[in-house]
């Protein structure tokens, strides 16, 4: 790995390694054959981890992608976004899931951490077993906010209008922030293909809850 330090401090505040001493960082980086890369808009993010590594996990330091699955008549849906303190590659690292019709489609430049995950699926090949165990604990948070992440969405989805849809995405939003000011992922198809609804639709109702003050 190029330990390069402004790469090390963002990689000592993504939350894979949350209370870790940069010593310990280091050590998995090594391990872990860590390699941050950039990335540019438009750029696939599942083409760098494949050239890196079969199994491979991606810390994501900056920037911003969506996850998105385009069907046979060119539709396209966005499953979740991506931000800083993301974690890509999970389902085909430790699930057997086909995955092929997903890709995440950087949004903005940023730089991505990859990480050989083999010794994460083989335990056996780890040399220090208190650094692992910390390793996965903060794995399993990551998965478990991930779980999370889609039981909002499907609850989001599960309003019985576009208007119920938006407002509840919003309220999500605005408890995250802690404040009714914030800024969304989204330009407007995009918040149209989070929310499985034609843009034209979703432009009308911001529009009328915009003239409502909402």
């Amino acid at each position: 790995m190029e330990e390069l330090p402004e790469q090390l401090d963002l990689i000592a505040g993504h939350r894979l390694f949350r209370d870790m001493s940069r010593k310990e960082i280091m050590g998995i980086l090594k391990n872990l054959d860590g390699k941050a890369v950039s990335f540019q808009k438009g750029d696939c993010l599942e083409d760098l981890m494949r050239s890196f590594h079969t199994q491979a996990l991606g810390c994501v330091l900056s920037g911003w992608a969506q996850v998105c699955k385009d069907d046979v008549w060119g539709n396209r849906s966005i499953l979740d976004f991506m931000m800083p303190n993301y974690l890509l590659g999970c389902y085909s690292t430790f699930t057997d899931a086909n995955l092929k019709d997903f890709r995440t489609v950087a949004t903005e430049p940023g730089q991505v951490l990859l990480l050989n995950a083999s010794m994460l699926t083989d335990p056996s090949k780890c040399t220090d077993f208190p650094l692992l165990a910390k390793l996965e604990k903060n794995l399993i948070t990551l998965l478990s906010e991930r779980s999370w992440r889609m039981l909002k969405k499907l609850d989001i989805l599960s309003g019985s209008s576009l208007r119920e849809k938006i407002l509840m995405y919003l309220s999500y939003e605005a408890v995250y922030f802690g404040s009714m000011t914030f800024e969304i992922p989204f330009n407007r198809q995009g918040f149209a293909d989070y929310l499985y609804a034609d843009r034209s639709s979703l432009s009308r109702e911001l529009s009328k809850l915009k003239a409502e003050g909402l």
